[in-house]
């Protein structure tokens, strides 16, 4: 008997399984917990395709999912189009349907049965699956198959995954390998290559920083998974801090990755089985546990030229305290030609002074760090950092001054701004609160009266033909959820989405709507633009968040939720855009915090022009597309502390520069006068 089957026989049978589970049944969920030591919860999700979104170990403590991902989640993939390059995805999790769930209870285990189809972000199905829990009081199997019906193309890629909440897990992640744990290396998104000496039957140790850990097994995979031998143990700077694995098999024979020999029988459905397993014993020679103490992970923003100082603590299970002595740093560039360590140190702390010279990326994550220490025996644990640098916005090409008669200002009316929008009939409609009021006459002397009432407070209006639409926050709190309201009587009644933001997978809200003219007359495509936020950083109205988010849809598909796209990056003229929310990317940044952007279009300009509150100030910043390149009109002290919401409605931008914003302050809403001269 070998090393490691001897260290899996003392964990799976260290005492009698004695205590109990009990269940619950939900119209969403079933949620199952054991009372075994250590005590866990698990949440299986309906309405998320099956997954175990929750898993709160023990029971009474944190949850050490991401329920946008969860464990035992099946994603699969298509490659389809010119030389494979269209990628088609699904993922249990985020795209899964539930048909049917089966709940029974037999002696010391419940059993879970859930069949489903898993549907593309086009409401296309890919496969159908069954999926079937046995929970028992220290383990959870998870036996499936899958079966492809996604029509003129194969089955390119599946994986099962398992992902864990940032700042949980004790790196590094372990494999089981023939003769005791080995470190399991970090690596791409793409996957990496199983060490050698290890192969399937596979196992993976993860550690919690608060003591627990699990140990999940993949117990029998598809073939094509035996002849790929990859995984992904992704590095958690590129996952916003989630511990992202898979165990994965791909067809597609990449360089490096993928195989063309072994392939999904077309037809026939594709058999699983995995475990997760709460062991009551410790494995002998735990590595330590290391943990970044501050910054905050998710508070990596600062500005080129900054210096950063980061501090960290490490324990050992046995030994307690390891001397700061024993701490070793290492900060690498993110991206870049040259891949060479930028600094190092020993100690509690390390300080590192961004360059003043920082190439920009979209992901705003420039620069990675590395904390690690080993322990007496030689085992190594260690945790990371990633420092994302704002972008210098530089001045404006085509704007030499913005100029605001700060001075006096005019009051138009009670309530908080949500949102104005030039509408067919040649009036503005402004959300104030929950109302909706028409605003006639000029900017010097407009005339307020309350057409209709929106369900629940207008966050953004537009005007797009004869209708009209709002972002209605229908519940307030963090994360707010944001629906689509539309009216085709200028604002006297409304319908409202029955589907909502943040959608399931998702953190991204949209908050406001690109100003484009009249009835969206001016727009230079066929697209209406919305800037938003994610939580938790976010709030309603966003003042604390970090950065801002684009998204689109087609000016005839407003109200069909699955024509809208989300903004990841350009690369020259190409542009990446993704039908799944969660894959959206930072566009504008600021470290001290900013609000999500007003935006309207100038056609006097013939580019984009935004108000937004960053580094409490108010700044005009303006580009010739939606997703940038953006540059810097002015900053400006705000007019009034705090100002909750701006517009710089297009119907007030005159030929002549005139320019008129409109910002909440103080239970008003007030008009002010700027002067805007091209270069």
């Amino acid at each position: 008997m070998t090393k490691a089957t001897v260290i899996l026989a003392v964990l799976l049978t260290a005492f009698p399984l004695t205590a109990q589970l009990t269940v619950e049944e939900t119209k969403e969920a079933v949620i199952v917990s054991s009372k075994h030591g250590p005590t866990w919860k698990a949440v299986l999700d309906k309405t998320r395709g099956g997954a175990i979104t929750h898993f709160h170990l023990p029971a009474n403590g944190p949850d050490v999912t991401v329920d946008r991902f969860g464990v035992f989640s099946l994603f699969t993939m298509t490659a389809k189009g010119p030389e494979g390059r269209t990628l088609i995805k699904s993922w249990q999790s985020q795209q899964g349907r539930v048909d049917k769930v089966k709940v029974s209870e037999r002696a010391g285990s419940i059993d879970v049965e859930v069949f489903g189809k898993s549907i593309t972000a086009r409401d296309e199905q890919m496969t159908e699956y069954r999926q079937k829990y046995t929970f028992l009081p220290d383990r959870i199997e998870c036996e499936g198959e899958s079966t492809w019906v996604f029509p003129n193309t194969p089955l390119s890629y599946s994986g099962m995954g398992f992902e864990f909440a940032p700042r949980v897990v004790a790196h590094p992640v372990r494999a089981i390998g023939p003769n005791g744990p080995v470190d399991l290396p970090i690596g791409p998104g793409s996957g990496s290559r199983m060490p050698d000496g290890l192969d399937y039957p596979f196992t993976m140790e993860v550690r919690f920083r608060h003591g627990p850990r699990v140990l999940i097994r993949a117990v029998e995979v598809p073939p094509p998974y035996l002849a790929d031998r990859h995984y992904i143990y992704e590095r958690p700077w590129q996952t916003d801090w989630d511990t992202r694995l898979y165990f994965e098999g791909s067809t597609m024979g990449q360089p490096g990755k993928g195989n063309n020999t072994v392939l999904y029988e077309p037809g026939k459905p594709f058999h699983y089985k995995y475990d997760l397993t709460i062991p009551a014993a410790p494995l002998p020679n735990e590595p330590p546990v290391v943990a970044l103490v501050s910054p905050l992970q998710d508070a990596r923003y600062y500005r080129p030229g900054a210096t950063v100082v980061m501090t960290a603590k490490a324990t050992d299970k046995e030994d307690g305290p390891i001397p700061a002595g024993r701490l070793n740093w290492e900060v690498w560039p993110n991206f870049g030609k040259e891949r060479k360590m930028l600094a190092s140190g020993t100690g509690a702390s390390l300080k590192f002074q961004i360059p003043r010279e920082v190439e920009v990326s979209t992901d705003f994550n420039q620069f990675w760090v590395k904390v690690a220490t080993t322990d007496s025996a030689g085992l190594a644990g260690y945790d990371y950092f990633g420092i994302g640098v704002a972008p210098p916005y530089p001045a404006s090409p085509a704007v030499s001054s913005l100029r605001w008669n700060t001075s006096k200002t005019t009051d138009l009316g009670q309530g908080k701004l949500g949102g104005m929008a030039w509408a067919s009939d040649d009036n503005l409609y402004a959300g104030l609160g929950s109302a909706v009021v028409r605003i006639d006459g000029s900017a010097e002397r407009p005339r307020l009266s309350t057409v209709g009432k929106l369900p629940g407070a207008a966050s953004s209006m537009a005007s797009l033909g004869e209708a009209l639409y709002a972002l209605v926050i229908t519940r307030p709190g963090l994360p707010p959820q944001v629906k689509l309201a539309w009216s085709n009587d200028l604002g006297a009644t409304w319908k409202l989405s029955e589907w909502s933001f943040p959608s399931p997978g998702s953190s991204f809200y949209p908050l406001t709507f690109v100003d484009a003219g009249r009835a969206h007359s001016a727009a230079p495509d066929r697209y209406l633009y919305m800037f938003g936020a994610t939580w938790p950083e976010g709030t309603n109205p966003c003042t604390t968040c970090r950065c801002a988010y684009l998204a689109r849809v087609p000016s005839g598909k407003i109200t069909d939720r699955a024509s809208y796209e989300f903004f990841q990056w350009a690369a020259g003229e190409r542009l990446f855009w993704a039908r799944d929310p969660s894959r959206i990317q930072t566009l504008l940044c600021s470290p001290e915090g900013l609000d999500v952007p007003s935006v309207t279009y100038s056609p006097l300009l013939k580019r984009y022009v935004a108000a937004i509150q960053a580094d409490g100030k108010f700044t005009v910043l303006d580009a010739p597309q939606p997703w940038g390149p953006w540059t810097t009109v002015a900053t400006y002290e705000n007019p009034a502390k705090p100002p909750l919401a701006w517009a710089l409605p297009s119907k007030w931008m005159a030929p002549d520069g005139t320019i008129w914003g409109a910002f909440s302050s103080g239970g008003k809403v007030r008009l002010m006068r700027g002067s805007l001269t091209g270069k």
